[in-house]
This record gives C-alpha cells, structure tokens and sequence, in this order.
C-alpha cells in the first residue's frame, strides 16, 4: 500500500518537474518532497517488519541515503528541473534497493516466478523503456532523447542533461536485468548509473511500474555542450529480457536560425520584426528570442508584442519572449514594439534565438542592429 502510494506521488512530481509550463509552485514541490519524504519513513519500516533477512542497521542506512537525496533534490531546486528529476531517482533506486534486499528471492517454481511447480516457466518476459517521466513505453528503435539546455537563459552544465529511464517488466513471466551500458564510438560521453544492475524484475502484465516489476536507472551526458551529434546506444543485459535491441541515445537536434531583423520608426516608436525559422530535423522544443535593446540617452519602455508574452527590463535592456514549440522546418515572426524616450537617438539591438535543443550552427542564431530615431 505504501509502495503504491509512493509510485504515484512520485509519478506526479515527475509531472511537474517536466512538463513543458510547470503546474506547481516551488512551494507545492517542496511540499511533495516532504511528503515522499514521509511515505519513505513509513515505508521501510514496515517492509522490515514483513520480511527477514535484513538487519536494522541495514534499512537504517537505506533509509539515510533516501533522506540526504531527497534533501539535495529540495535544496537545488533553483537549478534546473533535470537535475532534481534525477536526484528523486537516485532516491527512488535507494528504496527499490531497501525492498529489493527485504523481500527474499521466490523458490524456482513458484507461481511468481511465472511458473508451476515442477513445471516449466509458463509465460514470458517482455521489458519495455519510459523515459523522462513518460506515461508511454519508447517505440522500437526510437532514441532517448537529450535536450542542449535546462533553462533558456543559461547553458547547460555539465551534469544537468539527464534522462531518468525506467526499465519495467510487462511480461507474464519473471526476469533478471544485469547490466544496462552504453556502447558506440560516443560511449564515454555518457554516464549511467548502476539502478538496474543485477535487479529482478517480476512479472508485470502492465506498463504501469510497480515496486517488484520495474527498475530505475539514469543516464547523463558528460559535458555542457557538442559541436556534432552523439553516436551511442543504450545495451540492456540479462536472463529472460528475450531479444532487446538498443536503445539509440541522442541530442534533440534543431538548427534554429534568426533570418530577419528589421526595424522601423515614427511617432516616438520603434518596431522590430524577428523572422526566426527552424531548419530542424527535430521540433525546437521552447523556443525563445532574446535581445539586449539598449538607447544612448534615457530608458526604453515594451509597448506590445505579437504574439504576446514578452518581457523587458528597462533597467537592463533584455527582452525575453517566449514562441513556444517551433515544428521541424517550420518558420513564424516576432513583432516587438518599444517606446522611445525621445528623438535624436540611437538604439541598439543584440539579439539572439535558442530552444531547449543542440543547435549544429550556432552563429546563425545571432544579429545585431543599430537604429537611429529621428
């Protein structure tokens, strides 16, 4: 019961940690946190009482491990939402390890292993791979997808582009994960940590992950950024997995470009029109222009936007508008209109195009233009 409770909180706080317009405020994460915090607490105690073979000491540790990553996960929640996505599947693979060591192997044979006593195994197991957060399983040779930034303001860091990959057993029968590694000449570009290692994963049915059929594991690229995509694959190992092909890993790709900035003026008012296109291949996903529009003399103030949801700070001079999601080959335009302070002045625009994907040709995300007002 509180493993199931636990699953669902937890597939909530994926929701609002990746979902494209975060539905919650920092305060309800931090209140979701506390509250996983809680069921851990309740949890392992009564999977101790249930079980043996697993000393106090040994939960009291698992228990530590869980309290210290979900502390990390709330103290950087500023930092970027992969991230802290990552730090709850660290904490999640503590928990699974707890239950996974307090609850005895089955006897070969058993109707939980997929099999009457005596008997051969009567069903088979099938694993199939979610990723991010993701309610529905990868398509077969579709890649694990790694965005270029966490947040449109800043690159990335080194560590902060991670996707939390569940492993989950939809079979009719019982089965072990050994090893989960990346292979291909980009293999060393990527780190994966060991939650599905020597795991067992029982029988499913369903591609809802529970305790007993799913494991948690998370791979992260090692630097902030590349100039050419990433060749590498996901290699699952083990015994009743059936014939599982790899899993390609890859950057989202999309080559944004800023073909247009025009400008012009009258009536104390200056106009721009950004012309951004994506050449793809993929969807630039979040997508946003930003500029440094600074005047000589005196301070500029937004008059409107097209579409609409800027932002200017006429004490720093950024303009910051939000376009959402750019399909693959597609192109839109930005008209932004500011008020000048008064004539006779000159006004420069620095502006710039990115999204949350890698961009193969940066340097034409760019362009500069100096305006004077009469």
């Amino acid at each position: 019961m509180h493993l199931q409770a636990f699953d669902e909180s937890l597939a909530n706080l994926q929701v609002d940690l990746t979902a494209p317009i975060v539905v919650s405020t920092p305060a309800e994460t931090r209140q979701r946190l506390n509250g996983l915090d809680s069921l851990i607490r309740e949890t392992l105690p009564l999977v101790q009482k249930g079980f043996t073979g697993v000393s106090p000491g040994q939960m009291v540790q698992q228990a530590k491990r869980i309290d210290q990553n979900l502390a990390a996960a709330a103290k950087a929640q500023g930092t970027g939402l992969l991230r802290i996505l990552a730090l709850i599947k660290t904490a999640e693979e503590s928990l699974e390890g707890a239950v996974r060591k307090a609850v005895p192997a089955a006897p070969a044979g058993t109707p939980e292993n997929g099999a009457q006593p005596g008997g051969a195994p009567t069903g088979n197991a099938q694993i199939v791979v979610k990723a991010g957060g993701s309610s529905t399983p990868l398509a077969p040779g579709a890649p694990v997808l790694f965005p270029e930034r966490t947040s449109l303001s800043s690159f990335a860091t080194a560590g902060e582009r991670v996707q939390a990959l569940q492993l989950i057993n939809v079979g009719s029968a019982q089965a072990t994960v050994t090893t989960v590694a990346v292979q291909g000449p980009d293999a060393r570009d990527f780190i994966v940590s060991p939650g599905c290692d020597n795991a067992t994963l029982a029988a499913g049915s369903t591609q809802e992950a529970t305790a007993a059929s799913a494991c948690f594991v998370s791979v992260e690229v090692r630097a902030a950024r590349y100039s050419r995509p990433l060749k590498a694959s996901l290699l699952i190992t083990g015994s009743g997995i059936g014939s599982l092909p790899p899993v390609p890993l890859a950057l989202t790709e999309a080559d944004l470009t800023l073909g247009s900035l025009l400008a012009s003026s009258g009536s104390g008012q200056l106009t721009y029109r950004f012309g951004v296109r994506n050449v793809g291949p993929d969807p630039a996903e979040r997508t946003e222009v930003d500029a440094k529009v600074t005047a000589t003399t005196g301070s500029l103030r937004l008059v409107s936007s097209l579409p609409e949801g800027c932002t200017y700070g006429s004490g720093t001079g950024i303009l910051a508008c939000a376009l959402g999601t750019l399909p693959a080959h597609a192109q839109t335009t930005l008209t932004v209109v500011f008020q000048a302070p008064k004539a006779g002045i000159r006004v420069t625009n620095q502006a710039a195009v990115q999204s949350l994907d890698f961009d193969p040709t940066p340097r034409n995300d760019l362009k500069t233009i100096v305006t004077a007002l009469k």
